[in-house]
C-alpha cells in the first residue's frame, strides 16, 4: 500500500502552523479582554486548542513515521494495521474538532461582547 509522504509531513507542518496561530491568537486575546475589562480566563480557550493541535500533530508524526511503512510491506497483517491506522486517525480527527470547537467558542464569545 503506498502514501505519499510529502502531503503527509505537508499536512504535519500546516498542522504546527496552525497550532502556533492559535497560541499567538491565545496572546492577541488575552490583550484585547485586559482593554475590554473583560475577564481573560476566554484568552485559555485557544490556548487549549493549540494543546490539543500538538497532540493531533504528535500522533500524526508517529503515524508517518512508525504506522505508514509498515503499510509498504504487510502481508497478512494488514488489516490489523489498517484498523490500529484508523483508531489513530478517530483520535487524531477528534482532538482536531474539540481543538476547533474551543477556538470557535473563544472567538464567539468575544465578539459577542465587543458587539454589545
Amino acid at each position: 500500500m503506498k502514501f505519499d509522504i510529502r502531503a503527509e509531513i505537508l499536512f504535519f507542518i500546516g498542522t504546527l502552523l496552525f497550532m502556533f496561530s492559535l497560541f499567538y491568537f491565545s496572546g492577541i486575546l488575552s490583550r484585547m479582554l485586559s482593554l475590554l475589562r473583560k475577564p481573560k480566563f476566554l484568552s485559555s480557550f485557544p490556548l487549549i486548542g493549540s494543546l490539543l493541535l500538538f497532540f493531533a500533530s504528535l500522533i500524526h508524526f508517529y503515524k508517518i513515521v512508525f504506522v505508514y511503512p509498515k503499510l509498504k510491506v504487510a502481508g497478512f497483517e494488514l488489516f490489523d494495521i489498517l484498523i490500529y491506522s484508523f483508531k489513530l486517525t478517530l483520535i487524531e480527527n477528534s482532538l482536531f474538532l474539540i481543538s476547533g470547537i474551543f477556538a470557535f467558542l473563544a472567538t464567539s464569545i468575544y465578539l459577542y461582547w465587543v458587539s454589545r
